[in-house]
């Protein structure tokens, strides 16, 4: 009988030790995965020190950027804005520059260039992509006075969901590669008539261009609202 309880006893140790193990390990793995960011100091740092497979969690203030974001050959990155607002003071780069990153997601910010002085005016893009696939810019703010809200070039998958993009002098989005989902976004007094510029590998300058809703063989765009323009 001794032994028998015993063994239920130890029966018992065993399976609660191995319960309370799991969940200690997702929480460290999970705790791994998320930057949270709370000044410019610390986006500063997580851009710089990230490596794939990250989640940057942002506080909702404003951050005053000096510079601009930089993503270099990472992968599996999601950035929750959380309605943060990125005002950079450079006008001549871009708030958001993403080099040969793949599956990326950009979700609720709002990124802008300072109110630009004189007649010269803003020459940066809100957001660059070269060279990636699977870029995702979804419930954001793109504003000018940056000259294009996305420049994407030599890019694949690209899809950019239910955004808000206005006041950019020149198009609000430039679109370079196969492949693309524009969908449920306002455009609002952009340069060009509001006109989406497609290239398909052509060289500059674009050739196509839409300010309509249209499905084509590697464009779905569906879905926006194209209202006034700048010129």
């Amino acid at each position: 009988m001794i032994k028998a309880s015993l063994s239920i006893i130890l029966a018992c140790t065993v399976s609660c030790s191995s319960y309370k193990s799991q969940p200690s390990e997702n929480k460290t793995s999970d705790h791994s995965a998320l930057i949270r960011v709370n000044n410019e100091q610390d986006l500063y740092e997580a851009f710089d020190q990230i490596t794939d497979t990250k989640v940057i969690e942002l506080k909702n203030r404003i951050y005053n950027l000096d510079k601009p974001l930089i993503l270099n050959n990472l992968s599996h990155i999601t950035i929750n804005g959380n309605g943060a607002v990125l005002v950079l003071d450079s006008l001549v780069n871009d708030v958001v520059e993403m080099n040969r990153c793949h599956n990326v997601t950009i979700d609720n910010i709002k990124a802008l260039h300072k109110e630009a002085d004189g007649p010269v005016g803003c020459t940066g893009n809100v957001i660059l992509i070269s060279d990636g696939s699977n870029i995702t810019i979804i419930n954001s703010e793109l504003n000018g006075c940056g000259v294009v809200g996305v420049s994407a070039y030599k890019s694949i998958n690209l899809k950019i969901i239910g955004n808000y993009i206005h006041k950019n002098t020149h198009y609000p989005i430039i679109y370079d590669g196969p492949s693309a989902t524009i969908k449920d976004n306002v455009f609002e007094n952009n340069g060009n008539q509001n006109k989406i510029a497609y290239m398909a590998g052509s060289p500059w300058p674009p050739l196509q261009f839409y300010n309509k809703n249209v499905t084509t063989s590697e464009l779905i765009i569906e879905g926006n609202t194209f209202g006034g323009s700048q010129n």
